[in-house]
Formats: C-alpha cells, structure tokens, sequence
C-alpha cells in the first residue's frame, strides 16, 4: 500500500483524506469498512476527553463519490416515478408505478438515509399523479410504499 493522508481540523473536529495506490479495499461494500473506521477513529481521539470528537474519514474521495451516485440516482428515480399524463385512457399516472421502480425508490431512500446519517429517523414515501386534464387534477398519496 502506498498511501498519503491529509488531516485538516476545524471547530467540529477531524478530516482525514487517505489517497494513494491500494487504499481502495479499505472503502468496503457501499462504505461500511469505511464508515467502521470511521467510528473507530472517533473513539480513540474522544477517549479520556469531555466531549466525543468527530472524525471523518474519506478515501480516494468516496463521499463525494458516492452522494453524487445517489443524487443522479434520485433524479432519475424523481423522473420516473412522478408521471403526467394528458387523459387516462392508457391508466392512471399511478398505474405507471411497477414493482421495480418501487424497489429503485426504497433502494435510493435507503443509501441516502444511510450516507446522511438519518437510517434511525422515520421516512416516508409519497406519490404524486398529475392529469393534465380540464381542468387540471392532482392527487398527493402519502406514504405509498
């Protein structure tokens, strides 16, 4: 392994960067060595110290990475899911919601919980069918998955 690390502090507590040749393995499936290590390193600096010291860990830049992943990913699952449509003579714009793209929400939903910290925080997912109609109807259906 050859690895170089930068360490900046601020008024929150400590950034570690580690780049290099062979660091890779140490992001782990979707972040959870990471994230480990991360937790770990938080625990030694805040032993025998009034208050815990945060410390966060990034490798080969696998943050931002990863949010840019879920935003694309979110965008695209927001595009698909909201459906318009001019009458229902092809179904309901809700009918357009299969399965799979129920299973690609709660995929998206889940990451990004977990990558802002918010996996123990209730969530909710709601649809929106628009029918360009005359006049214009929509309808807000909360928490359909």
């Amino acid at each position: 392994i050859n690895a170089k690390y930068e360490i900046s502090t601020d008024d929150r507590g400590l950034d570690i960067s580690l780049n290099g040749e062979g660091v890779a393995f140490l992001i782990g499936y979707r972040g959870e060595t990471l994230y480990s290590m991360q937790s770990v390193l938080s625990s030694v600096a805040s032993k025998g110290q009034e208050d815990r010291i945060r410390v966060i860990l990034d490798v080969e830049g696998y943050k931002a990475k990863r949010e840019k992943t879920l935003e694309d990913l979110a965008e695209k699952m927001a595009t698909r899911v909201v459906k318009t449509r001019k009458s229902v003579s092809f179904g309901h714009p809700f009918e357009a919601i299969d399965e799979k793209k129920i299973q690609q929400v709660k995929s998206v939903a889940q990451g990004f919980m977990h990558e802002t910290n918010l996996k123990y925080k209730n969530c909710r997912i709601d649809g929106v069918s628009v029918l360009l109609s005359n006049p214009p109807k929509i309808e807000h259906l909360k928490n359909i998955f």
